[in-house]
């Protein structure tokens, strides 16, 4: 467990960073909010339990505080020095939020459809009723399935699932196999193979007319190629569609997990850099960091952005492998 720190310096660095209270109340959003909220909090301050539960206590007002103080007024305080954080919630949304509320928006996770909501307001739903789904969505391969479900059929056909591992991707399903993904051996990794670099062919979703991108003028021709960094910190972003992702053999569009949560990624085989959309970090609650670096960036349009943050280390799971990198 994290040390305990000095409770004069715990109290500062908790109040910066604008903990909410919670009053008590009939309606279960605000102490959703609250955990969520506090849970934020306690992934950039580790504590151990038992401070986190002091702090959570002492962010209790009025009815909530009167509960939480009769509910251990006659209860051992050895029981209470040994509770966690993750027990106290249970106990909160058990008081705070009906068994009703729970059963409706369980029903509502089930059917949950894409209809005419567009990708992004589909995850940003889809990764705040996974509160409400429990055993239906505790694993990946589950969060993933039920993801696919609810997409809208032609966004389905072009994702596509393994009925293996119940992800995206071409040929022989090697998850939980170990084997290099380049010459299909086991004992190593791709990155590390000695055998030549397989060449992968991209297919189309389905069946199409293979069409040629018209090439670019010749003023852009002498323009580096999409993410590619230059002196200064620059780099170029180029806004592509669909049909011409399945067309370009550098690119790739599919499901990917990060922090467990399904996401539509569009993947370009030659870039330098990762980039995160500011609704993605919203919906699955990423920190961000000042980049020491700021990075320059050139969109297709012209205009130029000054990216100015980045997330270390975030998590990636493609075909059932864990990868780190950074994202602006």
């Amino acid at each position: 467990a994290p040390p305990a720190m000095d409770l004069t310096q715990l109290i500062i660095q908790f109040q910066r960073m604008n903990a909410p209270t919670f009053a008590g109340t009939e309606n279960p959003t605000p102490v959703l909010e609250w955990i969520k909220e506090l849970d934020k909090i306690f992934a950039v301050l580790p504590l151990p339990d038992r401070q986190r539960v002091s702090l959570a206590a002492y962010q209790m007002k009025e009815d909530a505080s009167d509960w939480w103080i009769d509910h251990w007024a006659r209860r051992p305080e050895a029981e209470l020095h040994a509770l966690t954080w993750e027990q106290m919630k249970m106990m909160v949304r058990s008081k705070f939020v009906p068994q009703s509320f729970w059963d409706r928006m369980e029903h509502e996770f089930y059917h949950l459809q894409q209809g005419s909501s567009t990708m992004d307001e589909y995850v940003r739903t889809f990764t705040c009723m996974c509160l409400f789904a429990g055993d239906a969505v505790n694993t990946d391969a589950k969060k993933s399935r039920k993801f696919l479900k609810g997409l809208n059929q032609r966004i389905r056909e072009l994702v596509g699932t393994c009925p293996k591992c119940s992800r995206s991707h071409s040929g022989e399903c090697l998850a939980n196999q170990r084997n290099c993904f380049n010459c299909n051996r086991p004992g190593h990794y791709a990155n590390v193979c000695r055998e030549p670099k397989r060449q992968q062919q991209q297919q189309p979703p389905y069946p199409q007319q293979q069409q040629q991108l018209p090439p670019p003028p010749p003023h852009q021709q002498q323009q580096p190629p999409p993410f590619q960094q230059r002196a200064g910190g620059q780099a170029r972003v180029y806004t592509i569609t669909h049909d011409e992702a399945a067309r370009n053999t550098g690119t790739m569009s599919g499901m990917l997990s990060i922090s467990h949560v399904p996401v539509f990624a569009l993947c370009d085989t030659g870039a330098t850099h990762s980039f995160i959309s500011s609704r993605c970090l919203e919906a699955l609650s990423i920190i961000t960091v000042h980049a020491c670096d700021p990075l320059e960036v050139s969109l297709a349009s012209g205009k130029i952005i000054i990216s100015d943050s980045v997330v270390r280390n975030l998590p990636i799971c493609i075909g059932g492998r864990v990868l780190e990198a950074d994202a602006y």
